[in-house]
């Protein structure tokens, strides 16, 4: 990548960009794999129900304002996108339901735990699915506790060696990923929430 730049958003993939902030009947799009460095808020159609920005590299990216130019975005994934933290903005998609957030590296550093560990409200409120699974994660972010409409929570792939008490707080879970981690012993808290372990890593 010749002087740190990264290389332009090919012609189609900008007319597609353009063209979904006019059409209202655009639900679903992918912007998977084109070196986007930012959400692309002013171009994205507000009818988009679902986005896809895997595998570009946001790191340090803020998704403030998006929320508002998406008011009925339900699923957005992040996954492979080079995060080393929860996006800012990402607590204000009230409509959003499930946040795929795995293969970044959350947990990567002793700074990535500290900020994980203060961002209490970094996640929607509404989530019912959440994959943080491939983190690097040795704790579950703070803000995983307050979820308490989550049904499905995908921690496979890290290196969690214990599960705080907090998790009886999750009273809808209904599928928890554990596996390809370090864990000795499990809370007892657990069987509050009655869901079903799987330790596999799919």
């Amino acid at each position: 990548m010749e002087g740190g730049k990264a290389p332009p958003v090919p012609v189609h993939i900008r007319s597609a960009l353009i063209n979904s902030s006019d059409d209202p009947l655009i639900t679903t799009l992918s912007l998977t794999k084109i070196q986007l460095r930012a959400f692309p808020i002013a171009r994205l159609s507000p009818s988009l129900t679902q986005l896809d920005l895997s595998c570009n590299p946001l790191t340090g990216a803020s998704a403030e304002g998006i929320s508002v130019r998406l008011p009925v975005l339900q699923t957005l994934s992040l996954s492979h996108a080079h995060l080393t933290a929860i996006p800012r903005g990402l607590s204000n998609y009230t409509t959003l339901r499930t946040l795929d957030l795995s293969g970044n590296a959350l947990g990567s550093s002793s700074i990535e735990r500290r900020s994980l560990a203060a961002q209490r409200d970094a996640l929607p409120r509404g989530l019912t699915r959440l994959s943080l699974a491939d983190n690097n994660l040795a704790a579950v972010p703070v803000a995983v506790w307050r979820l308490a409409a989550l049904e499905t929570l995908e921690l496979h792939n890290n290196q969690l060696s214990s599960l705080k008490s907090e998790i009886e707080q999750l009273g809808a879970l209904k599928v928890l990923r554990l596996g390809n981690n370090h864990f000795g012993t499990l809370p007892s808290q657990l069987g509050w929430c009655g869901a079903p372990m799987q330790h596999g890593s799919h």
